[in-house]
């Protein structure tokens, strides 16, 4: 039976809803982990949502992005930042193209696959998910950052976080999308492990803190 008076769903949008669980323990020193727990929690955001924020992001670490390399020549002038291709096929990459028409579907990579396994996780992330981390990786770990991006000051997760939840205020308050809201907490949950793991990555903090308990916001 064909349901009355619904709205045709954002396709965007097909994120699974979210299923607040007991806490659970992440090793921040683990970086396959903590890699994984960034691509859950990304999964988990409306991929609108996604898309905001990559264009935030990258708008910090390339202010000069669409003079310097602007995406309508594609992979020809993608900067030196811009994640690197895994393999030779066509959903080995992020292509270069605006956050608004990347892939929800692509491939989620090991940062460090133990010998003998492959560097595939899953072929069911999204495009717009590994670019978003792949820049909190830039930021975590500077010594990853190319070129172009050491003449920038004052690359912080925390600055990464103001950015992010600015360019989804009005996200957040659509009152005709209350279920955008929930999404808050989860969005807290990765800033908050991100600017632990920074601080690890930094030396700043030794081995008694390197477990953080962490949510599981949603299954899938």
């Amino acid at each position: 039976m064909r349901r009355q008076g619904g709205q045709r769903r954002n396709l965007d949008d097909d994120a699974p809803p979210v299923i607040v669980s007991p806490k659970k323990a992440l090793a921040i020193g683990d970086s396959n982990a903590v890699w994984e727990f960034y691509d859950r929690g990304f999964k988990c955001i409306q991929q609108t949502a996604c898309k905001e924020m990559g264009k935030a992001l990258i708008k910090i670490i390339a202010p000069k992005k669409q003079a310097n390399n602007p995406y309508t020549k594609g992979d020809a002038t993608a900067p030196d930042w811009w994640p690197r291709p895994w393999g030779p096929g066509e959903k080995d990459r992020v292509r270069h193209v605006e956050p608004d028409h990347l892939w929800k579907k692509g491939l989620s990579l090991l940062l460090d696959p133990p010998p003998g396994t492959l560097e595939i996780v899953s072929d069911k992330r999204p495009e717009r998910v590994h670019l978003l981390k792949h820049i909190l990786r830039l930021i975590i770990e500077p010594a990853t950052q190319p070129l172009s991006m050491h003449k920038l000051e004052g690359l912080t997760v925390a600055k990464m976080e103001a950015a992010a939840f600015e360019s989804l205020a009005a996200w957040f308050g659509d009152k005709k999308k209350p279920e955008n809201a929930m999404k808050r907490p989860i969005l807290k949950e990765i800033f908050k492990v991100a600017k632990m793991e920074e601080r690890y990555k930094r030396h700043e903090i030794g081995m008694s803190p390197l477990w953080s308990r962490v949510r599981e916001a949603c299954s899938y």
